[in-house]
């Protein structure tokens, strides 16, 4: 997993993650925060960790501290990766799943603890939209996919015996976590690309930048001093990529968007949605084109992006910032999108 010249990154079209685009290129951007006066370097790179392809920009005054604070992020993606896969065999996430479904207390990282308390979080404010707990459901589709084979009534049934998160025990002041269900598998795939976001933006600013950018497929987070001087963030239009449908100023605020038009398949002539909707074990069927969200933290934007997607109505709640594109020509904006 090496990191791309800045050659080949400078090269790129522009394109941040699906559903998102910067206006203008990605380096331009970064160009414009070290315009505002912090920063007079930058440095670009792309690199390869959870599945997917990571752009990071960074800008400073001293330029020998850029190519470190890149490098600090990959780190701090290939961590989060790591340990959060869900189908990683050696992952810390995978031990918890084998362990904690035992009923006993398990211990855990405080990188995982803090995914933990954040989807927890989501879960009970999304009246459980959200819900890590899907994992034998999302096997058994991922199955389904590659053998383009629909399940029966009785394996969905089966796999839904471990769904509800409200059965996850969380101990924070010993961290400790413990399942109530034995059937529990936990998937944070829909919160922990944006964590690592997070944590990425940590380390490169610890490691001397003063602004820049990061984006994980699609999870986004942008830091600095020049907010009037960024080109607008757009949101793409899922049933015609070719258009934008609404632009919108990024500064030390995460935006995720979710939805089926990249990843959705047929499986026996049947959608079948990479997301699962928790209250049927089954692919998401809300309709709608995509959902966007936009928070304080890009884990929060990750996490609330899938919620809305599988439960649009939950945009009335206004727990986080939203768009949502309904239809062709059809979208609903929260008052602080």
């Amino acid at each position: 997993m090496n990191f791309s010249s800045r050659r080949a990154f400078l090269k790129r079209s522009g394109l941040v993650g699906a559903g998102v685009l910067f206006s203008g290129p990605l380096v331009g951007a970064a160009r414009a925060l070290s315009a505002g006066g912090e920063g007079k370097y930058l440095e670009a790179r792309a690199f390869y960790s959870m599945s997917t392809v990571i752009e990071v920009v960074a800008v400073g005054e001293r330029r020998e501290k850029l190519p470190t604070a890149c490098e600090a992020a990959f780190r701090e993606c290939g961590k989060v990766d790591r340990a959060m896969n869900f189908y990683g065999p050696q992952s810390e996430l995978t031990r918890l799943n084998e362990l904690a479904a035992t009923g006993k207390w398990i211990e855990v990282s405080p990188p995982l603890l803090a995914v933990l308390r954040e989807a927890k979080k989501v879960y009970e404010d999304s009246e459980g939209a959200f819900d890590p707990t899907v994992g034998s459901s999302v096997l058994l589709f991922r199955s389904a996919r590659q053998k383009n084979e629909w399940p029966s009534e009785e394996e969905i049934e089966k796999s839904r015996k471990g769904l509800r998160f409200f059965s996850v025990e969380i101990d924070e002041p010993n961290r400790r976590v413990r399942f109530g269900n034995k059937g529990t598998l936990l998937d944070l795939s829909g919160i922990a690309k944006g964590y690592a976001v997070d944590e990425a933006v940590r380390a490169m600013r610890e490691a001397g930048a003063s602004g820049g950018i990061v984006n994980a497929g699609g999870n986004l987070f942008v830091f600095g001093p020049a907010i009037e001087k960024l080109p607008p963030v757009s949101i793409q239009d899922p049933f015609d990529p070719e258009k934008n449908l609404r632009t919108l100023a990024i500064l030390e605020e995460g935006l995720a968007t979710s939805g089926d038009y990249e990843q959705g398949v047929l499986v026996q002539g049947r959608p079948c949605s990479h997301l699962l909707d928790p209250a049927t074990g089954r692919p998401c069927e809300s309709g709608i084109g995509s959902a966007s969200a936009r928070a304080q933290t890009a884990m929060r934007a990750d996490a609330w992006s899938s919620a809305l997607y599988i439960r649009p109505e939950l945009a009335r709640k206004r727990a986080v910032a939203s768009f949502l594109v309904l239809a062709p020509a059809k979208t609903l904006a929260s008052s602080g999108f």
